[in-house]
């Protein structure tokens, strides 16, 4: 049967793990936290925290800005500590609340709604999840077209750079492509009115060219 642990104590012991897979030691993460300006994460706290120690007030908990510069010093993502995959375990995210670890990853990064609700099935409530969590499609439909878009940026220029005609030609077309589903999704950003993520100017003067773009982009 798998484990049951609380979200804090499960990316502790995932962060033993891989500090120790970094071959770090606990004095090194420290001094990285040091010059980072959290001198309160000492080394006694580091330990207590790995090992689930108990201090005065019960056991230490992990905060979520500690969470956050431990991943930053090991340099994996923050749900890697939270949410890791390949676990046989389980999350106890409320008393009465266990879910698997890839349940708990889609339901935070917005893909997935946790199923076992008081009411999963209530229309409202799944049009709030859908209101909510759009943004975070819009994001990453936009990430998406933006690396297909580099790729294809960059395919088109050394392609120019060699001066093969065919191939600039293919490679013309298949950037045209990828810049209009790159401004699509950039439309579509600017209509849930969000600020989107950096991008190539180029990239926004070739898509006004092409038409590609409302007025709002």
């Amino acid at each position: 049967m798998a484990d049951s642990l609380r979200p804090s104590d499960v990316a502790a012991l995932r962060f033993r793990e891989l500090r120790k897979r970094r071959d770090l030691t606990v004095q090194q993460v420290v001094d990285a936290l040091k010059d980072l300006g959290m001198t309160e994460l000492t080394t006694s706290v580091i330990t207590n925290l790995e090992l689930g120690r108990r201090d005065g007030s019960g056991r230490r908990r992990m905060t979520l800005e500690e969470l956050i510069a431990l991943a930053y010093v090991l340099d994996v993502p923050p749900l890697e500590l939270l949410a890791p995959l390949g676990q046989d375990i389980k999350v106890t995210i409320l008393p009465s609340l266990e879910v698997e670890p890839y349940e708990l990853r889609n339901w935070l990064t917005g893909t997935g709604r946790l199923e076992n609700r008081p009411t999963p099935d209530n229309p409202e409530d799944l049009r709030f999840w859908t209101v909510t969590s759009e943004p975070i499609r819009l994001h990453d439909r936009f990430t998406e077209a933006s690396k297909t878009l580099h790729q294809a940026d960059l395919e088109k220029r050394t392609a120019e750079k060699i001066g093969d005609p065919q191939r600039i030609q293919t490679t013309r077309t298949t950037y045209a492509d990828a810049l209009q589903v790159w401004a699509e999704a950039l439309n579509r950003i600017h209509a849930a009115g969000m600020k989107p993520p950096t991008y190539a100017p180029k990239w926004i003067e070739d898509a006004i060219d092409f038409g590609f773009l409302n007025a709002q982009g």
